[in-house]
């Protein structure tokens, strides 16, 4: 530990960016130290006006005073017989180099510790006094801290920023008992920029959230809610010049814009240094957005310059529309429109002309609506509609209302639109919207009836294409719970070249699903094969305006078809955390809502209850009410399946009963009520009134569908329902599917009626090759309780470890682990030399340590080291141990 280090008298230096934890550390150390009865003498390096905090105090001193403090409180300090004198200097590279060659002299003597905190940049600058944000440092400066960890022995700790990875061990670590969804996790460390601080301020706001609220609607407001949080992130920008502070306060305003664009604030330079502190990023692969931190860029919004940011941003937007060929995204024609007001015709008419002004106030009342400010998004549409007559606009209008609860003035503006020039994207586009907006309605199956009778007049007058009315036949079938009929008239959709994309695109992402839920899995990977020749075809102009994103929809759906069917579980939730890091991902909620629905599914396979839970509540939260799909009863079940498994008989009950009140299938009532039956009440249940409830449940057919219904019936048997009848129609419905989750479902449960320790064992490990570590680990442990019943204790002991070893590999993979042994590729890419240089540091031996060990020099020690942790992507020496399986000293 840091501390045993100064009180052996060895000093100690911290180095990080600003903002990255290391004035934490250095303080966690102090603290430390004070338990130990030593009272470290503090500096802090120089202020705007050049002068030197003494001891912590408001007081500050010029050179003169410094180097006499030095003399009264630390030469002239306690006996050697007494504890040890710790010098604590924050911003050390900051110091006058008289003051820390002082120090330094003092630490070589033995009279004093240093424990120091310094910025890489300080200890890498070039000859000559360097700035360093609002501060100046020196090469002498520079010399002496490198001189401490280079050649005489002081321990060198580097604070750099997390990983997401590292991100989710330090919330298992600082918050055990909390729970985040896998959108919240995300946005806790895009935010954070890395920092631990703010990662740990940030989740204790998201947890101190009403679980009722959206994350992404409150992280918008934290900085003003918490001035802590503020602080934070006003902490890390104290590094960055006025200029680059300046372009980071105008992408609060636009949000993500081309790097070209954003050339108009900002150098090269400039941009290089917001990247590598987290506080921007880049999409360099297709669009070359730069997309801000929001939180930084809020933070920056609050103290840069609020006419230097206008003017700015209006450089943008005039950037903007010179380039004819360039449409603006809705970030950016937000800043654009926002300049022209809300009342006033925009100054830019007789510039631009009506069409162009018309496009940057559309965009603007989409860009509006992802980010909820639905006032300015109506105005922003009745705007561009008053220029030019679209259905987009109405579209755009129409969300604001619908997002406000005033559907049915949302469905008025879309029946009253004036589709007659419209496009085939622009028709799809609204009658897209017009679907969600039914199935939200109590009376959907009428609406949606009223929407097919109003296509199918426009298919008549020669408005719109046959597939538009097909399109929403198919939705219609899936509500009224005919998913037969939805799959005979989405799969040829899909398939049909004269149909419009986005039609085909929609129906074929349903019909996949719906082939899904009947345990026709194969097939609906086949859709998901033709839907990926259909997204290569998508031009920029067919999702210019709307807020479906025809790629993310794809991917997001092929995550679920493969976690519910248990095809390559592992595949689907890599290409979730993908869509996740994509630039626009925290807008798309179709995207957010099938991450959710994958990390459930993973959670409920892993057996991870609590965090099955919190996933369900994330995707129903952005899947409600606009569910085309008709996945809330899905989630309502799971939910109550899981208040079941505790034995929360109310809990159970209120979900089902929601469930019940939201569809008319009388075989969905029947497998609530078998449900019900299993869940302790407040009376007994009897086993007479749990046979009567197992009957009407299988006199039913499976409402909805094969593998949906096999789900249900093996968490039934999951709940006490262990009998040949249920196990029978499991292996009936598991027949009728090519699911391979389901077959060894079926056999599991085959095998545990039967009392088969062998088959049980085989299907442990038929769940844990499909990443279903919570079932593994079941199936083993009733293995090992019959080995043992039959006197086969070794074969007990076999399943018991395998059993322990799911149980790691779950949490494992939510980052609660480090992993126990050394994996072959994970050395593999370390030098001999390097492996051994990193495996010594990772049992806590020093860098001046090591190099005795080895006979090198410690120059060659710290190139070793830094080779070894680029190289296994960590960033500290528990990092090392815990990459290597290495036990760090204590």
């Amino acid at each position: 530990m840091l501390s045993e280090c100064l009180l052996a008298g060895r000093s100690v230096v911290i180095v990080g960016e600003f903002g990255f934890g290391k004035s934490y550390l250095a303080s966690a150390v102090a603290e430390l130290l004070r338990t130990e009865g030593i009272e470290p003498v503090t500096l802090l390096g120089l202020h705007r006006d050049g002068t030197t905090a003494l001891d912590g105090s408001p007081r500050a001193g010029g050179l003169d005073d410094a180097l006499g403090f030095i003399t009264e409180r630390i030469e002239a300090g306690p006996p050697a017989s007494a504890a040890p004198v710790v010098v604590h200097v924050d911003d050390a590279q900051t110091l006058h180099p008289r003051i820390m060659r002082r120090l330094t002299e003092l630490a070589e003597a033995g009279t004093v510790a240093l424990l120091l905190t310094s910025t890489p940049v300080a200890l890498g600058s070039a000859p000559g006094s360097t700035p360093d944000g609002d501060h100046r440092y020196d090469r002498d400066t520079v010399r002496a801290i490198n001189e401490l960890w280079i050649e005489r022995g002081a321990e060198r700790v580097d604070v750099a920023p997390l990983t997401a990875r590292e991100a989710d061990e330090l919330l298992a670590q600082v918050m055990p008992d909390a729970v985040f969804d896998t959108v919240s996790r995300a946005l806790i460390f895009a935010n954070s920029g890395g920092s631990p601080q703010l990662i740990k301020e940030l989740a204790a706001a998201v947890h101190a959230l009403d679980p009722t609220e959206s994350p992404i609607a409150a992280f918008s407001n934290l900085p003003a809610q918490s001035p802590r949080i503020l602080d934070l992130l006003q902490h890390q920008l104290r590094v960055l010049t006025e200029r680059q502070l300046t372009a980071l306060a105008a992408l609060h305003v636009t949000g993500p814009i081309p790097l070209g664009v954003l050339g108009a604030a900002a150098t090269r330079s400039d941009l290089r240094v917001l990247s590598q502190h987290g506080f921007i990023a880049s999409d360099y692969a297709s669009t070359q957005l730069v997309v801000p931190g929001t939180l930084f860029a809020g933070a920056a919004f609050e103290i840069a310059d609020p006419d230097r940011v206008h003017q700015v941003t209006g450089a943008f937007g005039e950037s903007i529309l010179r380039d004819v060929d360039h449409l603006p995204s809705p970030a950016q024609a937000i800043a654009i429109a926002g300049q022209w007001g809300y009342d006033e015709e925009p100054a830019a008419l007789a510039e631009w002309g009506e069409e162009r002004v018309a496009d940057v106030l559309l965009a603007a009342a989409s860009g509006s609506n992802r980010q909820g400010e639905y006032v300015r998004a109506e105005r922003f549409a009745l705007r561009s509609r008053r220029l030019r007559g679209s259905v987009l606009a109405d579209v755009e209008r129409s969300r604001s209302l619908a997002q406000r609860g005033r559907q049915r003035s949302a469905l008025t503006v879309l029946a009253e639109a004036d589709v007659r020039g419209a496009t085939h994207p622009e028709l799809a586009r609204l009658v897209i919207w017009w679907s969600e907006l039914a199935v939200s309605l109590p009376d959907a199956e009428t609406e949606l009836g009223r929407l097919f009778d109003t296509v199918t007049l426009w298919v008549d007058d020669g408005l719109a294409g046959p597939c538009l009315a097909t399109g929403v036949a198919v939705v219609r079938a899936n509500v009224t719970g005919d998913q037969e009929a939805a799959i005979r008239l989405g799969d040829p959709l899909l398939r049909d070249p004269s149909a419009d994309l986005a039609t085909r695109i929609v129906a074929g992402c349903l019909t996949a699903l719906l082939l899904c839920h009947t345990g026709r899995c194969g097939r609906a990977l086949d859709a998901i094969d033709v839907l990926d020749t259909l997204i290569d075809d998508i031009s920029p102009a067919t999702v210019a305006f709307g807020s479906v994103d025809y790629r993310a929809k794809v991917r997001g759906t092929e995550a679920v078809i493969r976690c519910t069917a248990g095809f390559d579980v592992g595949l689907a939730t890599d290409s979730t955390v993908e869509l996740l890091s994509r630039p626009d991902a925290l807008d798309d909620r179709y995207l957010l809502a099938a991450i959710s629905m994958v990390a459930a599914l993973v959670a409920l396979h892993e057996g991870d209850d609590a965090r099955a839970t919190v996933e369900l509540r994330s995707a129903q939260q952005r899947l409600d009410p606009f569910d085309i799909a008709g996945w809330r009863p899905w989630m309502l079940v799971q939910l109550a399946l899981v208040s079941a498994r505790r034995g929360d008989a109310s809990a159970t009950r209120r979900k089902l009963a929601a469930s019940i009140g939201r569809t008319t299938l009388e075989g969905q009532h029947a497998w609530f009520n078998a449900i019900l039956a299993f869940v302790p009440g407040e009376g007994a249940d009897t086993r007479t009134e749990r046979d009567r409830a197992i009957t009407l449940m299988l006199d039913q057919d499976d409402p909805m569908g094969s593998a949906v219904g096999a789900w249900g019936v093996f968490e039934l048997f999951r709940l006490g329902a262990q009998s040949e009848r249920v196990v029978d129609r499991l292996e009936r419905v598991a027949s009728l599917t090519d699911a391979p989750l389901l077959h060894a479902k079926a056999a599991y449960a085959r095998a545990l009626v039967e009392v088969d320790p062998g088959r049980l064992d085989a299907s442990a490990c038929r769940f844990a090759r499909m990443n279903a570590f919570g079932l593994a680990a079941d199936a083993s442990r009733h293995a090992a309780v019959i080995h043992a019943s039959l006197g086969d204790h070794a074969a007990a002991q076999q399943s018991r470890a395998h059993a322990e070893r799911q149980e790691w590999r779950r949490a494992s993979d939510q980052g609660a682990l480090p992993a126990p042994i050394v994996e072959p590729e994970t050395t593999a890419t370390l030098t001999r030399r390097e492996l051994e240089v990193a495996t010594l540091a990772a049992t806590g031996r020093s860098d001046r340590e090591i190099a005795q060990t080895l006979f090198l020099s410690v120059r060659t020690v710290e190139s070793h080291l830094y080779q070894a942790r680029l190289k296994l992507g960590v960033a500290s020496r528990r990092g090392l141990a815990a990459a290597l399986g290495v036990e760090p000293s204590a």
